[in-house]
């Protein structure tokens, strides 16, 4: 705090040492705040401009008068003219003259040469006086609504930078459940609380990150072929309560986006919103405990924090048992001005047991014995579950001045990963169709990039040169086991893989005028792959050979990206993007030689942004866009391997809505809805829009509305807050493979809050109408009773969600700093 005090008080004195006139001030100070304008303070503060304005500012009103007459005695002064001269050699007038005139002429007090200093403002100080116009969310090309100010412009319509505020009240347990405060982002997940969400953004099944880039701080955690699943990500290694916000950037259309981001990227912003210690225990239903500690030192920087999550439960049913451990921190230190460095740690270890899918009729005969549990939470495979682990440290270093940026980060981390589950019982081999896939893998990354402004004709722009590179090595492995006590009997693969990605980007920005913004770059992404199987057979037509082979391939993928703003209106932009994405091949599906056979995604979007807000009062963001994607390689799931195949072409086209309002600080309300059709076709062009069949496993229309509240007050003197949040899930209809459709479902989550000091006493409500609803629906040929024969039609299987549940929380924020110090226990704000 005193570094941060004594910047201040230096950008504020230090002109008016120099002699600013107080009529400049206010010009300095606004275009300090002005996040787009030209950056006077930064050419101006330290040039030979002052010296003129400085040097000699009070002697005008002096001017007029004859040196000869000195200004000490000016009626006495005719009858001994000779004194005069002795009073002007002088530079500054006697002690005892001053006093007397004082009250006819006060040009005494500041004589035209005591002044000789003029050189002070050449200071560095004000060196980084506008490095607020590369913030945060500019980062990814993001923008937040500041209040009483438009914000700069963005990639695209649908590209937002989101805070949780009181919306964090409204139940979300999990960071991938934060994942929902992004319009138009519904999670799904058939697998247990250990294992990574399925998402579904933009009219994509993602999978569990197929068509997303997830990103933590700026880290990219998608895992290129995962034995799960291509580009798994997990974000369950990062406590939601350090998490400040979300960087949303839907469609291909910045340069900075990397693979994966087909749908879209994610990126967590990491903090500790409030300083101190925070201490949070949970219990609810399910015998689920939870328990986090994070404290956020007050004296450290703002991105300086640590925190440790522990949670456990069995389970709304059999076989859902989850343990699970997690680390957190982040270290940020300002090593001069302008100059700053961060250290990222993170673990994680958990384990867990899976239900996986049940098909519908043998719910129905009762096929399984699952005692008084609801038959619709049964199990048909209880070998289903798995582990994880990660450990991951990075290293950034940012270096701003007032027209140049630089930032750079190194990353190293090592992921493990084991999932075991069934999906056709025992259709394939009547020893079982079980899958144990196992994933470990070691990643060393670093990505930085340098970008400069340059105002020209009274406006800024823009150039940034871009980097990326990133090595994954490792195993991916996936196996077949039996239905009895999963022992493993057949080798699916069994890889040693080493990938690289090395990209780079150019971009930049162009505004020809106040009311245009014109955005282009160019992206390009170089992946190398070398892999060796070791799981084939020992003997082909050819006779007896070795039971792995290599593989090498390499390709190049090209992505050029744009968007043109207009400024309608001072809160009103219209945005058109544009841009072409990217997802890397799976490493296991290569041949050797092969030029990689990327998935490539065009993407159009067109929208209006509306950003209104008076500070203190109100605060409006909302979105209304079309767009429309074509993808050259589908992926859709595929029952008998496990995992999502390539299944030829789509298009989809659709529209979003997103809206968000906070008043007073108190009231917070959020709601997005998203309409999509998708189709998929084996050899369609880029506009057939309604070629091919329904892409399987989208829904046509779904959404999500928050609500939350929190009024604070004193009662006797004490403070107290009183709150209360609400959300609702909703997903409509599901296309299913072999011409089924999945149903839809709504679903209410509630909450209830109450404060006192520094305690805070909550109960969350989940699915608060205790609907029974399917988190995802399959169609396909299965064979999970053994004492019957396997039947060629496809059977309805779903997963069932999680019926009512409560959790009592109890929240304690603690300020040990201030209690050595002896002050007085702070007033309860959040």
């Amino acid at each position: 705090m005193t570094s941060l005090r004594a910047r201040a008080l230096r950008r504020v004195m230090l002109p008016c040492l120099v002699g600013v006139a107080w009529a400049t001030l206010p010009w300095v100070v606004r275009a300090q705040d002005a996040d787009a304008g030209t950056p006077p303070s930064v050419e101006d503060a330290g040039a030979p401009e002052p010296p003129p304005d400085a040097g000699p500012p009070e002697p005008p009103p002096q001017a007029p008068e004859p040196p000869p007459q000195a200004p000490e005695p000016p009626p006495q002064a005719p009858e001994p003219p000779p004194q005069a001269p002795e009073t002007d050699a002088s530079d500054s007038p006697p002690p005892p003259d001053p006093p007397e005139p004082a009250s006819e002429a006060d040009p005494p007090e500041a004589p035209p040469t005591p002044d000789p200093e003029p050189p002070e403002p050449v200071e560095e100080p004000e060196a980084s006086i506008d490095m607020s116009m590369f913030d945060e969310a500019e980062e990814l090309g993001v923008t937040a609504v500041v209040p009483t100010r438009t914000p700069p412009p963005v990639a695209a319509t649908s590209t937002l930078s989101i805070e949780p505020g009181l919306l964090r009240d409204v139940p979300r347990r999990s960071a991938d459940e934060l994942l929902t405060l992004a319009p138009g982002v519904l999670t799904a997940n058939h697998a247990g609380e250990g294992h990574a969400p399925t998402l579904y953004l933009r009219g994509f099944d993602a999978g569990e990150g197929q068509d997303v880039e997830l990103r933590v701080d700026g880290i990219p955690i998608n895992e290129p072929s995962n034995a799960h699943g291509h580009g798994y990500a997990d974000p369950r290694f990062v406590i939601p309560e350090l998490v400040s916000g979300l960087n949303v950037a839907q469609g291909p259309f910045d340069p900075r986006q990397g693979d994966f981001a087909i749908a879209g990227t994610v990126d967590y912003r990491l903090g500790l919103a409030r300083r101190g210690i925070l201490l949070r225990g949970e219990y609810g239903s399910f015998d689920t405990r939870r328990l986090v500690l994070a404290w956020a030192p007050e004296d450290a920087e703002p991105g300086t924090f640590v925190g440790v999550e522990l949670r456990d439960g069995q389970g709304f049913g059999p076989n859902r048992a989850h343990f699970g451990a997690a680390a957190l921190g982040r270290l940020e230190l300002e090593v001069e001005r302008g100059l700053r460095v961060s250290l990222l740690g993170a673990a994680q270890s958990a384990q867990f047991d899976s239900a996986g899918v049940v098909r519908r009729d043998d719910i129905e005969r009762g096929t399984f014995a699952c005692g008084d549990v609801d038959p619709t939470f049964c199990v048909a495979d209880p070998n289903q579950g798995g582990s994880a682990s990660r450990y991951l440290l990075a290293l950034g270093v940012d270096w701003s001045r007032p027209n140049e940026r630089f930032t750079t980060r190194a990353w190293g981390g090592f992921r493990q990963l084991r999932v075991r589950e069934n999906f056709t019982g025992q259709l394939l081999d009547p020893r079982g169709d079980g899958l144990d896939e196992r994933y470990e893998v070691g990643t060393l990354g670093l990505q930085g990039a340098y970008r400069v402004r340059v105002p020209w004709d009274g406006r800024d722009h823009h150039v940034e040169l871009g980097w990326f590179g990133r090595h994954d090595t490792g195993e991916t492995v996936m196996q077949r086991i039996r239905r009895e006590r999963g022992v493993p009997y057949a080798s699916v693969f069994d890889a040693a893989l080493h990938v690289t990605d090395i990209g780079g980007w150019l971009m930049g920005d162009v505004s020809p005028a106040e009311w245009l913004l014109v955005q282009a770059g160019l992206r390009v992404d170089a992946f190398q792959y070398s892999v060796t199987d070791r799981g084939l057979p020992v003997s082909d037509r050819e006779g007896p050979r070795l039971p792995e082979a290599s593989t090498d391939a390499f390709g190049i993928a090209f992505q050029p990206r744009g968007s043109v703003i207009v400024r309608l209106h001072e809160s009103l932009t219209w945005t058109t993007s544009a841009g072409v994405g990217t997802r890397s091949s799976d490493a296991v599906a290569l041949s050797e030689g092969e030029s990689a056979p990327f998935a490539r995604a065009v993407a159009l979007e067109s929208g209006l942004g509306l950003a209104l807000a008076e500070a203190r009062r109100y605060d409006v963001t909302a979105r209304l866009g079309v767009f429309h994607t074509y993808v050259d390689r589908e992926l859709v799931f595929d029952p008998n391997r496990g995992r999502n195949v390539a299944a030829g072409s789509s298009n989809r086209y659709g529209a979003f809505a997103y809206a968000r309002v906070r008043f007073e600080e108190w009231l917070d309300a959020g709601a997005s809805v998203a309409w999509t059709e998708a189709n998929l076709a084996a050899d369609a062009g880029w506009f057939d829009l309604t070629a091919g069949a329904r892409l399987p496993y989208v829904p046509r229309v779904m959404g999500r509305v928050d609500l939350a509240a929190r009024k604070g007050f004193r009662l006797e003197g004490e403070p107290f807050e009183v709150g209360a949040a609400a959300g609702v899930t909703w997903l409509g209809p599901r296309p299913l493979p072999n011409g089924a459709e999945g149903d839809g479902y709504a679903v209410i989550d509630a909450s209830a809050h109450v404060g006192w000091r520094f305690v805070e006493l909550g109960l969350l409500l989940r699915n608060l109408l205790d609907a029974r609803y399917e988190r995802a629906s399959f169609s396909y040929v299965s064979s999970f009773d053994a004492t019957r024969a396997p039947s060629m039609t496809p059977a309805s299987h779903f997963a069932a969600g999680a019926p009512f549940s409560f959790f009592l929380t109890l929240t304690l924020h603690l300020t040990p700093v201030r209690w050595v110090r002896g002050d007085d226990e702070p007033e309860h704000e959040r």
